[in-house]
């Protein structure tokens, strides 16, 4: 054997290039075959083959076949004795990711009770996902907080046994660098504050927190002067005394956050005060969502506020409103606020020449084709654009196909476009807009939502002139109503008529590239053909 492949750094090299498929995928097969190969190779090569994985199953099953039964979901015949852990020990050394338990609620009470006293079931464990629904299994994540912890994804935030791990966090798991919970935003969750605060103040490593647990002055006082944080997701209490440390504070407000993330059940001027003293050169993607659609002059001075603290690094912004939450909620704002959405209202954002993202998500977006022209103006670098309404209604959207025309010219890499409008309108014959003056799109998937459509060839014929063979995705579905059988049959049949735009733009696209292809043959026939439609 060369002598190269006998230094552990070669082998590591070597094996890791066999386990790493893609990002975020681990393939085992091929380097368990090659440490099976030599004996030399077996000790690097086992430690990557059980690096990752996502169950429990294989480690239980190095236990002698007595112990153990089932397949999918592992239970115990009996109590492991201490011999019976050996192997499992061994192996469990080397493991340093898990994705989840797959043994019954009284398999993992049994490891609980019998495994090995004075050591941890997975002592270098670095990486824990622990999004589990059934509750009686979700207590047992204690098993596996250890010292190396350093990556943390629960579930349930509401479940009791939430309380107990996070109070324990600091103690337990004292390198943490991710802390993250399912679900959004609930009142109901305000209780725990306290607890989410004491665990927030004792981890001194963070960079990523994602958390729909209310937290108080304190946690985000040291979220905001902590010098590792990159990724945020919080819901903050602000008040008029943390605004007082935070602008009086000697440290840099926020000074490495890239990803930035407001998600509460109102917006008020104190969250839009915080905003406003971030001061990270670095943030590239904003989130603002919230239960309560915020007034229009709320959402504009959270946006101004934006615009005093971000740089050209700000790449991605999304705009939710209202949020959809599994239960009623109280205090809804009057009726009478003014919560619509214009241009003028996002109008701040145009200076943001470089965002290659935009959503807006709101019951109230009221946009033109003129402010469409004006949103493809600013933003030439765009990529994705969402503007969307959150339910259905019997509003017909004012943006018809003729204002995509500006969106296909000014933006050449858009590829994700997601717009509810108006196509019941004629559809604008596609040569009264020159292929010279617009360039061809690099539109992937269109989004429409339920919006109306009138005649589907038309509507083909008119996408097809100027979208890339490449748009192979159109997506429509109707969005949430009031249930009204009428208003729901009208969407349906809008999402049938879609669906026959999808299956013409097929056929209008060979047309399309026989034209560009020899257009000396029949230079005005498509566009009488596109007349008669």
């Amino acid at each position: 054997m060369h002598h190269c492949l006998q230094v552990p750094e070669i082998l590591r090299i070597i094996f890791e290039k066999l386990c790493t498929v893609s990002a975020g995928a681990w393939n085992i097969r091929d380097a368990s075959c090659l440490s099976l190969t030599c004996r030399a190779f077996h000790s690097v090569g086992e430690s990557f083959v059980w690096k990752h994985i996502k169950s429990l199953r294989p480690l239980i099953k190095c236990m002698p076949e007595d112990v153990w039964t089932g397949e999918k979901t592992l239970s115990f015949r009996r109590p492991p004795s201490p011999p019976d852990w050996l192997h499992f020990q061994a192996k469990a050394r080397y493991v340093i990711s898990l994705l989840r338990p797959s043994v019954t609620v009284e398999g993992l009470r049994t490891m609980s009770l019998f495994q090995p006293v004075a050591s941890f079931l997975l002592p270098n464990l670095k990486k824990l996902r622990w999004d589990i629904t059934d509750r009686d299994i979700y207590e047992y994540v204690y098993m596996f907080l250890g010292p190396k912890l350093q990556w943390l994804h629960l579930g349930d935030p509401s479940h009791t046994a939430t309380q107990v791990i996070l109070q324990s966090l600091g103690t337990r798991c004292p390198l943490l660098q991710k802390l993250a919970m399912n679900g959004d935003a609930y009142p109901s969750l305000k209780d725990m504050e306290q607890d989410v605060t004491m665990a927030i103040c004792a981890l001194k490593h963070l960079h990523t927190i994602i958390i729909p647990i209310p937290i108080t002055n304190d946690a985000v006082y040291h979220l905001a002067t902590l010098p590792s944080l990159c990724c945020m997701k919080i819901s903050p209490a602000i008040d008029d005394q943390l605004l007082g440390l935070l602008t009086c504070s000697a440290t840099s407000i926020f000074p490495g956050i890239q990803y930035f993330h407001i998600d509460s059940i109102d917006l008020d001027k104190h969250t839009m005060s915080i905003v406003s003293l971030v001061q990270s050169k670095r943030m590239q993607v904003f989130r603002l969502s919230a239960y309560h659609h915020p007034s229009t002059d709320t959402l504009r001075g959270f946006l101004d506020a934006l615009l005093h603290c971000c740089t050209n690094a700000l790449t991605s912004i999304h705009l939710h409103f209202p949020r959809k939450a599994s239960r009623p909620l109280e205090n809804a704002p009057p009726d009478h606020i003014d919560c619509t959405i214009r241009l003028h209202t996002l109008s701040p954002l145009l200076t943001l020449h470089r965002l290659e993202k935009l959503e807006v998500s709101s019951s109230h977006l009221e946009l033109t084709n003129e402010d469409i022209e004006k949103i493809a103006i600013a933003f030439p670098e765009l990529h994705t654009l969402a503007l969307m309404p959150t339910h259905a209604s019997d509003r017909i959207p004012l943006v018809t196909l003729e204002g995509l025309i500006p969106l296909l010219r000014h933006c050449p890499r858009l590829e994700t476009l997601r717009i509810a409008l108006n196509a019941i309108a004629s559809s604008p014959n596609p040569t009264v807009f020159s292929e010279s003056r617009i360039p061809q799109s690099s539109l992937r998937q269109f989004d429409v939502a339920d919006s109306p459509i009138g005649s589907p060839a038309a509507v083909a014929a008119f996408l097809s002139a100027f979208c890339t063979p490449q748009l192979l995705n159109i997506v429509c579905g109707y969005l949430p109503s009031n249930g009204n059988l009428e208003f729901i049959t009208t969407r349906v049949e809008y999402e049938i008529r879609w669906e026959q735009v999808s299956e013409l733009m097929s056929l209008f696209r060979l047309v399309r590239e026989n034209e560009r292809d020899h257009p000396e043959n029949s230079p005005g026939e498509s566009s009488g053909v596109t007349e008669r439609i």
